[in-house]
């Protein structure tokens, strides 16, 4: 398959809501692909939308049951659903992205139903592709928090293809509430003392997620958050598998150290969450554009419009907690994920 194709497979692996920021991501500046994936997905989910009309039922399409919207397609990029891969059936396809496809599963022994993370068909003949996710399981495996997503295994099938096995949560991800409007201030703290309790975690191991993100982010039934997707962690002291220069991670999210393809550490994750707390309270983000240009230009030179302005009921010290994590020099910023934890917290305490 050439890249233009599984790239098309991976855009229509996502929900119309995730599109955005994954060709954000993964198109960058070049204008011209994006529009021809676009264009693509588009006819796709046309041709889809009737099929599902006439064929109401059958295997090949299928509309999402957490409401992704009428006519969205759900490709079997493996064709893996019925199938065992080693002590794992697969069940149906969930999502992917631009590093990962998922798909649910039942183990053979014991029914405990997981989610089975295969590298993408775009990625997975890239021996850096490979060492990057290779490094996920090992990464992700080593994190034992009640804040981030619990990995089983980490296993090969007989062709080849690589899958962590995870644990596989019912809920939603926080970009699903975000896109349903601002949250209560006690629901968005009760959220980011979670988020910032899991990385503080991950940041005492040597730690860095690098992509922290609210689709990065799942709520549970039990309102309890699980950070997914290691994919792009770095654990310090490792070898460097990216490219020198190279930008990973989602452009609307990325501090400026990382936007400008240097040397990261645990205060990129900082930045990151502070952006996540600043779009769940007012509802939209604080470096916001149409283009990956337009938002790569504000995250380097522009100030976010004060939190207290677009929600003035907003305590003054949550507002200020989040005007220091988006700190553009990092030196400025929280120099501890646990020093803005436990900043949170001392603000929840008195909601």
């Amino acid at each position: 398959m050439d890249d233009l194709g599984s790239l098309i497979i991976n855009v229509l692996a996502l929900p119309p809501e995730e599109r955005i920021d994954f060709l954000d991501e993964v198109c960058g500046s070049d204008a011209g692909l994006r529009d021809e994936v676009e264009s693509m997905v588009a006819v796709y989910d046309r041709v889809a939308s009737t099929l599902e009309e006439e064929r109401e039922g059958t295997a090949s399409q299928r509309r999402d049951s957490s409401g992704k919207g009428a006519g969205a397609f759900t490709p079997d990029p493996y064709m893996l659903i019925g199938r065992t891969m080693g002590d794992y059936r697969v069940l149906e396809h969930l999502g992917g992205g631009g590093m990962g496809v998922v798909y649910k599963a039942e183990k053979v022994r014991g029914g405990r139903l997981v989610a089975l993370k295969f590298l993408p068909p775009a990625a997975g003949g890239e021996e850096r592709a490979q060492q990057r996710f290779r490094r996920e399981a090992r990464v992700a495996s080593s994190l034992q928090h009640p804040n981030i997503c619990t990995v089983y295994d980490i296993n090969e099938t007989k062709a080849g293809l690589v899958f962590i096995a995870m644990a596989c949560y019912e809920g939603e991800t926080l970009r699903k509430k975000i896109a349903r409007g601002p949250l209560p201030l006690a629901t968005a703290l009760r959220y980011a003392v979670q988020v910032a309790d899991g990385l503080a975690h991950a940041h005492a191991q040597g730690v860095i997620h690098r992509d922290i993100k609210p689709t990065n982010v799942m709520v549970t039934k039990a309102d309890e958050v699980k950070i997914l997707d290691f994919g792009l962690a770095k654990l310090i002291g490792s070898a460097q598998l990216t490219r020198p220069g190279a930008r990973l991670g989602t452009v609307a999210y990325m501090a400026p150290e990382q936007a400008r393809g240097e040397h990261v550490d645990h205060r990129t994750d900082i930045w990151a969450l502070g952006v996540i707390l600043y779009e769940m309270i007012t509802g939209t983000r604080p470096f916001p554009g149409t283009t990956y240009q337009n938002v790569l230009d504000a995250v380097l030179t522009l100030n976010p419009l004060p939190v207290t302005s677009l929600r003035p009921a907003t305590p003054m010290p949550l507002a200020l907690a989040i005007h220091k994590a988006l700190t553009k020099t990092r030196e400025k910023r929280n120099q501890r994920m646990d020093h803005l934890l436990a900043m949170l917290q001392v603000v929840r305490q008195r909601l």
